[in-house]
């Protein structure tokens, strides 16, 4: 009996010690709320570069959001921009893949398999050595051009692709096109 007694003390059962201490639920409330509050501290933090807190508050907000929220293709797309910028190119592939291909006719899909190409490109750094994700770029682009034909070709994105499928391997910023856009621009055109 007394063995039965120790062993119950010790397990913390015993009626004198008061109830047990219960540690803080880690559980993200759903409420609409909370969701806007993230949002925007995620919002803030994506625009001021932030890459890393910006990541953590999407991911938490991915299992908080509702699957109906009209945001999630947006959460998408700073997801795949935040992996891309910490240089996490095959992890953004995902995610705007996911974005175009679960939500097709969002507005911003064409944009989202636009920089999956971007991503793809980005990889592609001995063109010499192993020519896949080059290809797999063109692909890509390719299948902009062919799911969304009405893309705009003289936006900015749409002077990537250019740059791309005509073989311009370094910074898209300082190829032709992109140059020549900056003298037409100046020039009035």
């Amino acid at each position: 009996m007394v063995a039965v007694g120790v062993v119950v003390a010790l397990s913390g059962c015993w009626p004198l010690r008061g109830k047990p201490k219960t540690a803080p639920s880690a559980v993200l409330s759903n409420s609409p709320r909370t969701v806007d509050s993230l949002w925007q501290v995620g919002q803030r933090a994506f625009n001021t570069g932030n890459w890393n807190q910006a990541n953590q508050v999407f991911t938490r907000l991915g299992t908080a959001m509702p699957v109906a929220d009209r945001r999630i293709a947006r959460l998408n797309f700073y997801k795949g921009e935040i992996e891309l910028a910490l240089g996490n190119e095959l992890d953004a592939v995902r995610q705007f893949r996911r974005l175009s291909d679960e939500a097709p006719d969002d507005s911003l899909a064409p944009d989202a398999l636009l920089r999956a190409g971007d991503a793809y490109a980005a990889l592609w750094k001995r063109p010499e050595l192993d020519p896949t994700y080059g290809q797999t770029s063109l692909g890509v682009y390719q299948e902009v051009q062919s799911r969304y034909p009405n893309i705009d070709w003289f936006s900015h994105d749409a002077g990537h692709l250019l740059e791309m499928m005509f073989g311009w391997k370094a910074n898209p910023h300082f190829g032709p096109f992109h140059v020549l856009s900056f003298v037409l621009i100046g020039g009035g055109f």
